[in-house]
């Protein structure tokens, strides 16, 4: 659940209200969450979390006699990534950041040029054709395909042009839109490459190769063998839990990791914390493959 939602649903629940302390206050705004959250980098979270599970070894909460690993995905907060979508993203950003160059003054013509419209059009387009099953109809969508491409790359190079015309010395939301564009060029030339790849020269890349959202470029896929979901978009989160409930440990992978992989090291951690190994270890099925696997080996 996001810090939009979050908001919302803690101003309308009383419940809520006295479970957070707000009570009658006025609810922090997204805003201010966002700017709270960014405040606590990962680091500082497990170390307050170390400290916290120190304590409870003190005052024997815990005894670390037990040890609970399982993983989710927390999803991200991105649509449903396709080519023809990631393509639309890129231009809107780079029309955005054109208009704001325009009204600052700092360039103007086609290097300003805004084409959302366009792109959306293509776009309604695209979904129309990839329902068709004739000949005419797949050309038709690769050719709207090739159309779209070709908009994504006047993009890019405006992009390139709208740098050259941001002097050194000036204004710091100036310097703020030539950063953003720094950043999205690259970000667009891959989807430009993974687009024609896979859509005009019907090539096969791998996951590592893709990228699911140009706002979130560290996404990747997960799949957990749900019937409903077989494929989630976000990273993987890692926790690990011992007796009276305490969470000594989570991780959250920057790639796509197999819970077989995963097992082991987790053991090994819980051993630096507690000094000892667990007597009862649990996880799901596939955490389970690995015990398996080790046990045979030894």
């Amino acid at each position: 659940m996001g810090f939009r939602e979050t908001t919302k649903i803690v101003n309308d629940s009383l419940a809520l209200r006295h479970f957070t302390r707000i009570y009658y206050e006025t609810v922090p705004t997204y805003s201010t969450l966002c700017r709270y959250d960014n405040l606590l980098s990962d680091d500082v979270l497990k170390n307050i979390n170390e400290h916290v599970v120190q304590a409870t070894i003190a005052k024997k909460l815990t005894r670390g006699s037990k040890l609970r690993v399982d993983s989710t995905a927390v999803e991200a907060n991105i649509h449903y990534p396709t080519d023809s979508n990631h393509l639309n993203d890129c231009i809107k950003v780079i029309s955005r950041l054109g208009r704001q160059c325009r009204e600052l003054g700092l360039a103007k013509g086609e290097k300003t040029r805004d084409f959302t419209r366009s792109a959306k059009k293509h776009v309604l387009n695209i979904v129309k054709y990839s329902r068709k099953r004739s000949e005419e109809g797949k050309q038709y969508f690769t050719n709207t395909y090739h159309k779209l491409v070709q908009i994504a790359k006047r993009c890019k190079s405006n992009a390139v042009a709208l740098i050259k015309s941001i002097p050194e010395q000036s204004s710091t939301k100036a310097k703020h839109i030539k950063n953003k564009l720094e950043q999205v060029i690259p970000t667009t030339e891959q989807v430009i490459k993974q687009t024609e790849c896979r859509v005009l020269k019907n090539e096969h890349l791998s996951s590592d190769e893709k990228i699911l959202s140009i706002h979130q470029p560290d996404t990747y896929t997960i799949r957990k063998g749900k019937r409903g979901k077989p494929n989630e978009f976000g990273k993987a989160l890692e926790i690990q839990q011992t007796d009276g409930k305490i969470i000594t440990h989570w991780t959250i992978h920057e790639s796509n990791v197999s819970d077989t992989e995963r097992f082991v090291p987790a053991i090994k951690k819980h051993i630096e914390t507690f000094g000892k190994a667990p007597h009862l270890a649990t996880g799901d099925r596939v955490f389970r493959q690995q015990t398996m696997k080790e046990t045979h080996k030894n």
